[in-house]
């Protein structure tokens, strides 16, 4: 998830900030493009090109931080293009609005109006994709896991459907809904933060 949020609100920023350049329109055909590939396909990609070609990172196992790189960046890829749509689309909009025409006319450079004031106002619907978008990396997790063959969660509850194991399966269940339920609380939570109309509203 940091992973996803670094890198889609840094692509975001620059595909909102440059909506018609040819360096945007590229990047925008990029994000579509990448938003079409699975994640497993992206985990054996990387597999062969950074274990069986380069032979930089290994596959399998999860004890020290390079075993981590490639399930977090397969993970990744496919919820950056919706985050940082969502990002860029609200730059996109929040560029042409009139508080930004006045920290231009008060002298405010490029980018200081991009990082100071149009993409905090932007952060606030990327927010409510966060939520959405941890499901799905509970969900997304049960096949990276079995790719880069983790022990973990995911693994467990395949294992226990296989095995028709019911307590341990809905214990996983249970688990993984309770995260669910703590990352909204804490999206909602930063929702209301970034967003002065609703503090004011409370």
């Amino acid at each position: 998830m940091a992973v996803t949020l670094v890198v889609s609100i840094v692509l975001g920023a620059f595909l909102g900030s440059k909506p018609n350049a040819w360096s945007g329109t590229a990047a925008k055909t990029s994000v579509m493009v990448a938003q079409g590939i699975p994640s497993f396909v992206v985990a054996l990609l990387l597999i062969e090109i950074f274990t069986v070609q380069l032979h930089w990172l290994p596959s399998i196992g999860h004890a020290t931080w390079p075993t981590w790189i490639m399930p977090s960046l397969a993970l990744a890829a496919y919820l950056v293009p919706q985050l940082s749509r969502v990002v860029a689309v609200n730059i996109s909009e929040n560029m042409g609005e009139d508080y930004i025409r006045t920290a231009r006319s008060y002298g405010a450079g490029p980018l200081r109006v991009l990082l100071r004031h149009a993409l905090p106002n932007s952060l606030v619907a990327a927010t409510a994709l966060f939520g959405t978008q941890f499901a799905y990396l509970l969900s997304g997790s049960l096949v990276i896991e079995s790719v880069f063959s983790w022990n973990g969660l995911g693994q467990l509850l395949v294992t226990s459907v296989r095995a028709l194991d019911f307590p341990v399966i809905e214990a996983a269940v249970f688990v993984e809904t309770i995260l669910v339920f703590m990352v909204n609380a804490c999206a909602d939570t930063l929702f209301v933060t970034l967003d002065p109309r609703l503090r004011r509203q409370q």
